[in-house]
């Protein structure tokens, strides 16, 4: 009888730690972006064009979802919880992965900073949303 009491007090402790680290995990893993979908606070230190649109500096969130092909990403600017533009761009794969997340902008035939790639960390894959015809600029998160 004492052995079986002392079977379920491990049980008891084993699922009590169980349930206490789960929540944990899902709360931790909720907050996590990927190539294929996620969201990100951006701040823009110049301004930038996003869909032909140009935009002054400051912080704003870019989210992102690929559709189920995984030919064509969905890029949305948001300033707050209110989206100012969105544009379709192309998930591609670089040779390299890029050492960390990171905009990278090209110049517009006007001069003008515009937003090209979304770079991820560790990853060799990027949204690409223009063709650069310029040099293109990085800049780290």
């Amino acid at each position: 009888m004492r052995e079986r009491s002392i079977g379920l007090a491990i049980l008891r402790s084993l699922l009590f730690s169980f349930l206490s680290v789960v929540p944990l995990a899902l709360a931790a893993h909720a907050g996590e972006s990927t190539v294929y979908s996620g969201t990100r606070e951006v701040r823009l230190a110049e301004g930038a064009v996003f869909d032909g649109r140009a935009f002054p500096a400051g912080l704003y969130n870019l989210s992102w979802g690929v559709n189920r092909d995984r030919d064509r990403v969905e890029v949305r600017l948001y300033e707050g919880r209110r989206m100012v533009a969105s544009a379709t761009g192309r998930l591609e794969q670089r040779e390299a992965s890029s050492p960390y997340d990171s905009l990278v902008y090209s110049r517009a035939r006007t001069g003008d900073r515009e937003l090209a790639e979304i770079r991820f960390a560790g990853s060799p894959s990027v949204i690409s949303l223009v063709a650069s015809d310029g040099p293109a600029v990085t800049a780290a998160r």
